[in-house]
């Protein structure tokens, strides 16, 4: 009888632990769906030569929202992001591009527009 016990004893050990394993390696499968966060964490460091000015964009108050790199692309993949989880909007690329500062420029009140030649 004691020897049926042991038996059932390490049976349930046995299960129990194999079921917790299962649970940890799901979670560590689980993939991690990009957020500002880990996009700032995977922006490259240049030197100012190798991508130009640096460009920005910020998010008006009281969000405050700032992100800045040498590289156009990161400053509309990390603003997205913020956008779509803070704000719950997807603007387009072209909307966020023209709302991208640059180094150098003048801010003007009206947006940039060309002029049609004539």
């Amino acid at each position: 009888m004691v020897l049926r016990m042991l038996s059932a004893l390490v049976a349930i050990v046995f299960v129990v632990s194999t079921s917790a394993l299962a649970q940890d390696t799901k979670k560590t499968e689980k993939k991690e769906q990009p957020t500002e966060q880990t996009v700032q964490k995977t922006m490259k460091t240049e030197s100012p030569s190798e991508k130009g000015t640096l460009k920005s964009y910020n998010c008006p108050a009281p969000c405050n929202f700032k992100v800045q790199s040498r590289d156009e692309q990161e400053v509309v993949d990390a603003s997205a992001a913020h956008l779509k989880k803070h704000h719950n909007m997807t603007p387009s690329t072209a909307e966020i591009k023209g709302k991208i500062k640059v180094e150098g420029e003048k801010e003007t009140a009206e947006p940039k527009t060309e002029k049609p030649k004539q």
